[in-house]
């Protein structure tokens, strides 16, 4: 069961930062977006990070045997380490599909 609510726990704070992501992302990307999502996904990997090194999980406690006895755990909090490292949202400008073309036959 701990596989269980490890899993979505995962899998809810990695759809959450994306949908943030999608969200904050485009030209109208200011510093207070950018750093709400740096601190959003921060509290998310620190805990990922202390459920690999400590076995501390945010709502369980230090539990090693856990860790021991399930190590696909590890595993799940490892690709959400990764999957919050890539969900900050960019800034960028939408562009003309008629400057593209032009630029093509140049």
């Amino acid at each position: 069961m701990i596989v269980f609510w490890s899993m979505l726990f995962v899998m809810g704070g990695v759809w959450s930062a994306y949908a943030l992501k999608r969200r904050f992302s485009g030209c109208d990307l200011n510093h207070i977006k950018l750093y709400f999502c740096v601190v959003y996904n921060g509290y998310f990997v620190v805990s990922y990070i202390e459920v690999i090194k400590y076995g501390e999980f945010p709502f369980f406690g230090i539990r090693t045997d856990f860790i021991i006895q399930y190590p696909i755990i590890g595993w799940f909090a490892f690709f959400g380490i990764l999957a919050h490292g890539f969900a900050l949202p960019t800034k960028w400008k939408a562009s003309d599909s008629s400057e593209r073309k032009k630029e093509e036959d140049r």
